[in-house]
């Protein structure tokens, strides 16, 4: 059965351990298929229609503890490590 990995790598998908897949080409530097990451959604759903077993580390995200929705919006001390967030910022993290 195939098996594929799945990374990203400054704005792409690099997928390891499959020959082809739309949306991707090899790239030459690494000989690995490299897709633009606004297809992952595709790469995501082709990969399930087609039966293909794959492990995703494309949205292991960098953990940013400070950033919480708790942050007091009204605060604009200038000595805080971690500045207020934006409304739209709170908005954000609170979905």
């Amino acid at each position: 059965m195939l098996n594929a990995k799945l990374t990203y790598d400054n704005g792409t998908i690099l997928i390891k351990g499959l020959a082809h897949i739309p949306f991707a080409s090899t790239d030459p530097r690494t000989n690995l298929l490299r897709a633009p990451a606004l297809y992952y959604a595709n790469i995501i759903e082709f990969l399930k229609q087609s039966s293909i077993e794959y492990v995703d580390h494309v949205l292991d995200l960098i953990p940013s503890p400070h950033l919480t929705t708790t942050n007091n919006i009204n605060n604009n001390s200038n000595h805080n490590p971690n500045p207020p967030l934006r409304i739209y910022q709170h908005k954000a993290l609170s979905k």
